[in-house]
């Protein structure tokens, strides 16, 4: 169609073919509802369909109620649901760089966040340096074992991971050993000593660039911890809105609440008194909306972000981690088809915004 506007959708291989199967998970059902409201045509592709000599993309659009095989262009903004294989690198590399000089609009950053990279933006602005827990990045095993002299629970973390892949969870005891606590593929924990605990760190990290960060008192439901997933999207108003605040209550003795029971802040603030909902929420605003707009002042305008947050049993807010390729389980668990539909058609709307505005100063 003549004049219309496009976002690219990058997916992964094996959701390409559900697609034409019509397999279509929730996720990219309202996204689709919300490209209809919008006025927005979808192109659905994998790193795979791209041709870098003819800057082209073979994807799928739904037009007519049937998937549409189609040729096109690079669009004009793109929005990134795919984790990328590491076989792909090269061509991942390659058409992003094409697509930033082009000037293309990427709705969400390009790269996931580096955790400590996250952190010293953070720490250097004043009105979110008390929200930042002690951190510090790690050279060496030793640097680890000098921090457990001085803080007896210590979170370690890669620098570039999500979904709780890559944290663990390490406790000094009075015996000399040290318990430790990680999630992969299910709960793991043990008791070693300082020599086998390396191992254990060393395997599990793979060489990955990590950061240890000081444990805070989460507050806990049934000696489970609990924290929070806000959803964040910008539209066409000057700060970015609140989608959703899942609660996510882990798993008994897990370091990380990835996997677990989630509900919206609404529900839980009505099933457990820890919290008032209405002075909650306007405390976690402000932090929520200051948070996302330093990250952009640090690393570029995003057109949606997913910030982890905690509270601690004296009442203090604390920033976990954000999220720029947030899968959004929990937002899809807590909160209704509605909530999600107006979040895509705001996002959208300012895809096209952004376009407008690169197109009238070019």
């Amino acid at each position: 169609m003549e004049g219309e506007f496009t976002v690219g959708v990058l997916i992964s291989p094996i959701r390409i073919r559900r697609l034409r199967e019509n397999d279509i998970p929730r996720s990219l059902l309202l996204l689709l509802a919300a490209s209809k409201i919008a006025g927005v045509r979808l192109l659905f592709f994998a790193i795979e369909d791209v041709d870098l000599s003819t800057r082209t993309v073979q994807g799928w659009s739904f037009l007519n109620d049937a998937w549409v095989r189609r040729i096109s262009p690079y669009p004009k903004a793109i929005y990134l649901r795919s984790s990328y294989s590491r076989r792909n690198n090269r061509l991942r590399e390659n058409f992003f760089l094409q697509l930033e000089r082009q000037g293309t609009v990427f709705i969400n950053y390009p790269l996931r966040m580096d955790k400590w990279e996250m952190y010293k933006c953070l720490a250097s602005n004043s009105d979110l340096e008390k929200f930042v827990p002690p951190t510090w990045p790690i050279r060496s095993s030793e640097e680890i074992k000098s921090l457990l002299e001085l803080h007896q629970v210590l979170y370690i973390k890669a620098c570039l991971g999500g979904r709780g892949k890559l944290v663990m969870r390490v406790e000094k005891l009075n015996t000399g050993e040290y318990y430790f606590t990680r999630y992969d593929r299910g709960l793991k924990s043990g008791r070693l000593h300082w020599n086998a605990l390396v191992q254990e760190i060393t395997g599990f990290f793979n060489q990955s660039k990590v950061i240890v960060q000081k444990e805070i008192s989460l507050i806990q439901v049934g000696g489970c911890n609990v924290d929070f997933r806000a959803e964040l999207y910008r539209n066409r108003e000057k700060l970015p809105k609140i989608c959703g605040i899942p609660v996510r209550i882990g798993q008994p003795g897990s370091p990380i609440t990835t996997h677990s029971l989630s509900m919206s802040l609404e529900d839980f603030c009505t099933q457990y008194p820890l919290v008032k909902y209405d002075e909650f929420f306007k405390r976690a605003e402000d932090f929520l909306t200051k948070t996302y707009m330093a990250l952009e002042n640090c690393f570029g305008e995003s057109g949606e972000m997913g910030i982890d947050f905690g509270l601690d049993i004296s009442g203090r807010l604390w920033f976990i981690e954000v999220n720029s390729h947030s899968a959004k389980v929990s937002l899809y668990n807590s909160y209704s088809d509605e909530v999600l539909i107006q979040s895509y058609q705001g996002m959208l709307a300012y895809a096209r915004e952004r376009v407008n505005i690169l197109l009238l100063k070019t």
